[in-house]
C-alpha cells in the first residue's frame, strides 16, 4: 500500500489572500450588519491558525457581481499560471 504524501507548507514570506464565496442567501433574511459575524469568525480562525490578525473585508452582492468576481479571480489565476 502506498502512503499518501503530505503536502509541505511553502516556506515563503510572500503575502497570500484567501477567497471564499458563500450563498446564495435570500436578501430578506440578511439583517443589517449580517456580514459582521461570519467576517469575525473567519478573521478569528485565520488568527488562530497563523498567529496574524489580517485585514478582512466582506459584503453581500447579487449573482451578477458574484459571477464577475469569480471570473476575475479565474482570469487572474490563469495569467499567473502562464507567468504573466
Amino acid at each position: 500500500m502506498s502512503k499518501a504524501k503530505k503536502k509541505k507548507s511553502v516556506n515563503s514570506d510572500k503575502p497570500r489572500y484567501w477567497f471564499c464565496t458563500i450563498g446564495p442567501v435570500p436578501e430578506k433574511d440578511i439583517p443589517f450588519g449580517g456580514d459582521f459575524p461570519p467576517r469575525m469568525a473567519v478573521k478569528d480562525a485565520i488568527c488562530k491558525i497563523t498567529g496574524h490578525s489580517p485585514d478582512c473585508a466582506s459584503g453581500w452582492c447579487d449573482e451578477g457581481e458574484a459571477e464577475a468576481m469569480r471570473d476575475a479571480r479565474h482570469k487572474w489565476y490563469k495569467q499567473k499560471e502562464k507567468g504573466l
